[in-house]
């Protein structure tokens, strides 16, 4: 007999809310790359910060000869772009090494609002979605993640896509982003099933 895989989330209904938890799912490769890679980001962001203060004590104190102030304010210029670049890799990098290791969604129903959380630590907005304002809640086909574990077409942790949406407005709003089509559908019946008027959305 095939074997049946359980459900990958953790739902609770406490008489007013439903709240569904799905983890995030870790790619080990990635998780152990980033690690190291980051090992390395943090080393050359040290450097190059320490390397701008120390230019600009410099200029500061004007212990440069006016001939070469032009040269080197060129080259700061390139690295400040540098770092900036740097900076930005590093900041997404950690965002997507950390919803790894401790990131969870975190879908709250109610008869009046659908909230929508990604949380990482104790961070993580909540987003709220009033319920006369969604329409056709379904799930949807999942979209193939590649080598990374990435959802194609979406951003580094698939958080724009998902296995369940709806209709808000002129925007379509995707959630269950690390479920596959099959638990999207269980997720589904779990919230028609406690508050029927959401199979009418």
């Amino acid at each position: 007999m095939p074997e049946i895989r359980e459900k990958p989330y953790t739902s609770k209904y406490d008489g007013t809310k439903l709240t569904i938890t799905i983890p995030g799912k870790r790619n080990w490769f990635q998780v152990l790359f980033l690690g190291f890679w980051l090992t390395v980001w943090a080393f050359g962001e040290i450097t190059v910060c320490r390397i701008i203060a120390a230019g600009i004590f410099t200029l500061i104190t004007g212990n440069i000869p006016a001939e070469n102030i032009t040269g080197i304010l060129a080259i700061s210029l390139f690295v400040l772009l540098w770092i900036s670049g740097w900076t930005l890799g590093g900041t997404v990098a950690i965002s997507n090494f950390l919803w790894q290791i401790t990131g969870k969604e975190i879908i709250e129903v109610s008869k009046d609002i659908l909230s929508i959380r990604y949380k990482i630590f104790s961070f993580g907005k909540p987003k709220e979605y009033p319920f006369q304002y969604i329409k056709n809640l379904r799930s949807i086909p999942v979209i193939e993640r590649d080598f990374w574990g990435r959802r194609k077409n979406s951003w580094w942790w698939g958080k724009k896509t998902g296995a369940i949406a709806f209709d808000f407005g002129a925007k379509t709003i995707h959630f269950g982003s690390e479920c596959n089509e099959a638990e999207g559908k269980m997720i589904l019946n779990e919230i028609r099933n406690t508050y029927p008027q959401y199979k009418n959305s």
